[in-house]
């Protein structure tokens, strides 16, 4: 029956999956995914050296998300750009899907529970992209799922044998495996606190006396031994810990900065904040000590950077649920008036168009400025790229490093680029020298470099576009609206006339 809360609860889930669905394929974090995807699913086994740059080739690097390239790789080369891109929206939003329908377990209101699941969804803007990082979230989730029900007594403990299969996937996938040790930790704390409170005050807990902890500690246990369970070893700790302390990362990547108000995702994490203060003073009610505990460590773990106000969503969820939490209605709801049914249908047909105007192979027709309309961003180097790979003579080139994630998969052979996304492979220094070229500040080093091409975005590297367009040993090869690609000129030697 199409009631309304069952309306708005299918309205959040829809405007999730467009929003999703209608994101870009952005270059720097998924075309260097796929390239080394491709090896795996190829045979060639996981790449261990680095066979794309020249100034890091030959280069040990640790890939952590290897399974999860192999898994981009297969989905684009079954069905391209279009199913890479409604895999991610699926994966959304069957994410925000459990999310809401544990959160309608918790407050015991599916109005209540929608409400709560758009509210923590704003805290996931800039996250939407397709890269391994949608694996971190639908685990996450599964796992907050088996811990909540098992919490409610809505779930045997056998389940929580799940936890320690997903945690060895996940530390295969993507690093944010360590947000659901995290929830783990987080409940197991809480309960083993309960337990000590009950055994002193017999009475006063009752959900603590009723809880196996026996099991919920085996779990915890397990999933940290099965997170060992990589070609990495406890070497994928240290990696994870590299990424996260390294300096040059948060100041060249916009995502692991600190958050704050000037951000989008910044406001999104106060806003969310500011309506889980409102509702605990309007209701006068804490939410569960387990919610509580898991919203203060994910709170804390989003303060360190834009990229962890994601998880953080998830857990306002259902502290929010909580909040908001009433025992269920013992009277059964009026049938709806037959207008009301019609509406109800009318908005259930308006809902599924807004789902298949967002299909990724419908974008394509609908009237849409052309950046708009393409699945790709329009600083994707397609046209140039593939000047570039078809040009005779092709030798090393300097390109923007959202550039170079996307010309290492369509660059042939290997060892071309300057440098890649892989910021913790190549050192402050280069990074220095990176920075420091664009700028047209020391274009000395493309002689140092011995750098043959030029593929530059007009709007982050403007001088150095400048500066070419007026150097008399670089041509301007080819062009877009957002990019460039120069060539050296070939010097011939200057011949003795005697």
């Amino acid at each position: 029956m199409l009631t309304l809360p069952r309306l708005w609860a299918a309205a959040v889930l829809a405007c999730i999956f467009a929003a999703v669905a209608f994101t870009w394929v952005h270059p720097a974090d998924f075309w260097w995914h796929v390239r080394l995807g491709e090896a795996v699913i190829d045979g060639w086994g996981i790449p261990r050296v680095d066979t794309f740059t020249f100034t890091a080739e030959g280069s040990r690097f640790l890939h952590q998300a290897w399974l999860a390239g192999a898994v981009l790789a297969a989905l684009h080369r079954a069905g391209g750009p279009e199913l890479v891109v409604m895999a991610n929206a699926l994966a959304f939003t069957a994410a925000y899907d459990l999310v809401l329908d544990t959160a309608r377990r918790i407050a015991g209101s599916l109005r209540a529970a929608a409400g709560a699941t758009a509210l923590g969804f704003t805290a996931s803007l800039e996250n939407w992209a397709v890269r391994p990082q949608t694996f971190s979230v639908l685990l996450l989730v599964l796992t907050c799922l088996l811990l909540w029900r098992w919490r409610l007594g809505q779930l045997s403990s056998r389940w929580l044998a799940v936890l320690p299969l997903m945690t060895a996937v996940g530390a295969n996938l993507h690093g944010a495996f360590i947000t659901g040790l995290l929830a783990q930790a987080a409940i197991l704390g809480v309960a083993l606190v309960e337990r000590l409170v009950e055994a002193r005050a017999p009475g006063n807990l009752q959900r603590a006396a009723g809880l196996p902890l026996g099991p919920l500690v085996a779990a915890g246990a397990a999933s940290g031994l099965a997170s060992l369970a990589t070609p990495y070893g406890a070497g994928l700790y240290e990696y994870v810990g590299t990424i996260a302390r390294d300096p040059t990362i948060r100041v060249l990547i916009v995502e692991w900065r600190t958050p704050t108000l000037e951000s989008t995702p910044g406001r999104a994490l106060a806003l969310v904040l500011l309506v889980i203060a409102v509702a605990a003073t309007a209701r006068r009610r804490l939410p569960d000590p387990a919610a509580l505990a898991c919203t203060l460590a994910f709170g804390a773990l989003a303060l360190t950077a834009i990229r962890h106000i994601l998880w953080f969503g998830f857990a306002a969820v259902f502290v929010l649920a909580f909040i908001l939490r009433r025992e269920p209605e013992l009277t059964t709801a009026p049938s709806p008036h037959p207008r009301h049914r019609v509406l109800g249908v009318i908005v259930a047909l308006v809902l599924a168009g807004v789902c298949l105007v967002a299909l990724p192979w419908v974008r394509g027709a609908l009237p849409l400025p052309p950046e708009r309309r393409s699945l790709l961003t329009p600083d994707t180097p397609v046209a140039l790229a593939g000047a570039l790979a078809t040009g005779p003579g092709m030798g090393r080139v300097f390109a923007d490093m959202q550039y170079a994630s996307y010309l290492a998969w369509r660059l042939p052979g290997g060892g071309r680029l300057f440098i890649d996304p892989r910021v913790e492979l190549f050192g402050a220094e280069r990074w220095r020298e990176y920075g420091t070229i664009p700028f047209g500040r020391a274009p000395e080093l493309l002689d140092t470099h011995r750098i043959e091409h030029l593929l530059l975005d007009r709007t982050r590297q403007p001088d150095l576009v400048a500066w070419a367009a007026a150097h008399p040993q670089w041509k301007l090869d080819a062009a877009t609206p957002q990019s460039v690609l120069f060539s050296r000129r070939p010097t011939h030697p200057v011949r003795n006339p005697l």
